[in-house]
């Protein structure tokens, strides 16, 4: 089987979306192709890199570290790196062998997307909070 990435944008975030598997057959092609992209997006100022898994059909255990040193890269440099669309297999492996307290798993585009309206409603009444208090 074949793997493809593709990009896509949603809101602030740059997302790569892989289908197939991400097995020994392709892990340093794949591996060099998905640091070139976001290596790429991270040059253009983009902070926030979200994986999309859906159609993912397995993941290596040299594919699972990779996608940790990726996120702990992001994370220490200030932006942010979350997985989308986990089927149940994948994050299964990933909760075995990584733990899932280091990353932002969502369900859908409509998770990440209610996870922004939170947080800036969040924003916006803490500032409004602050403002009201320190009124003269």
């Amino acid at each position: 089987m074949v793997t493809i990435l593709q990009e896509f944008s949603f809101a602030d975030w740059r997302g790569i979306k892989v289908s197939g598997r991400l097995d020994a057959f392709n892990d340093r092609a794949i591996s060099a192709q998905l640091k070139s992209l976001i290596e790429a997006h991270k040059i253009n100022g983009h902070k926030k890199i979200v994986l999309e898994l859906s159609d993912c059909d397995f993941m290596s255990l040299q594919f699972l570290k990779l996608i940790n040193e990726l996120n702990k890269q992001i994370q220490s440099e200030g932006g942010e790196f979350a997985l989308l669309n986990l089927n149940h297999q994948i994050k299964r492996q990933i909760e075995i062998f990584l733990g899932t307290r280091s990353f932002s798993i969502y369900r859908d585009l409509r998770d990440l997307n209610n996870r922004f309206y939170r947080q800036a409603r969040s924003e916006h009444t803490a500032q409004v909070d602050l403002s009201q208090r320190f009124q003269i």
